[in-house]
């Protein structure tokens, strides 16, 4: 019985992660290939858990040395450039405040854009740049200090 329980999680561990890393996935196909191609979008396997190696997918890419990620919750898709946001987390809900009407928050990583999945159905790699150059002018005005990400 204790073995057939065992089996049973080790199971349910394997289609966990076959899922998270299916989703991951799912955002590149879903995106066209020159914006692929050209911030060189691609999976990165962590794990986050050492004892069990359960691991995580994120979907990250990279533009003039800032990098970033892209994320996915049931309708929404997150999209954050990476920074050292230690130095203005002191200032999380005045900026929250001022960039509210943009979906940008400040999180642990960086910079967030929060918007809709259908948005991200159809977007250009012109609509993607103006995401991403929207979020570095927010990062280096806010955060002049930050140093460029070397995650």
């Amino acid at each position: 019985m204790g073995n057939l329980f065992a089996v049973f999680i080790w199971i349910v561990a394997i289609y966990t992660s076959f899922k998270v890393t299916k989703r991951a996935y799912q955002i590149i196909e879903n995106l066209p290939k020159d914006i692929v191609d050209s911030y060189r979008i691609s999976l990165l396997f962590e794990n986050i858990d050492n004892k069990n190696h359960y691991p995580e997918c994120k979907v990250v890419g990279e533009k003039d040395k800032f990098m970033f990620l892209l994320r996915r919750n049931g309708t929404q898709m997150f999209f954050t450039l990476w920074s050292n946001p230690s130095t203005i987390l002191n200032k999380k809900y005045e900026l929250d405040r001022k960039y509210r009407r943009d979906h940008i928050e400040l999180t642990g990583y960086g910079f967030m854009e929060t918007s809709k999945r259908k948005s991200w159905h159809n977007i250009t790699k012109t609509d993607f740049d103006n995401r991403l150059q929207r979020l570095i002018e927010i990062t280096q005005t806010e955060n002049p200090d930050s140093e460029k990400s070397s995650h």
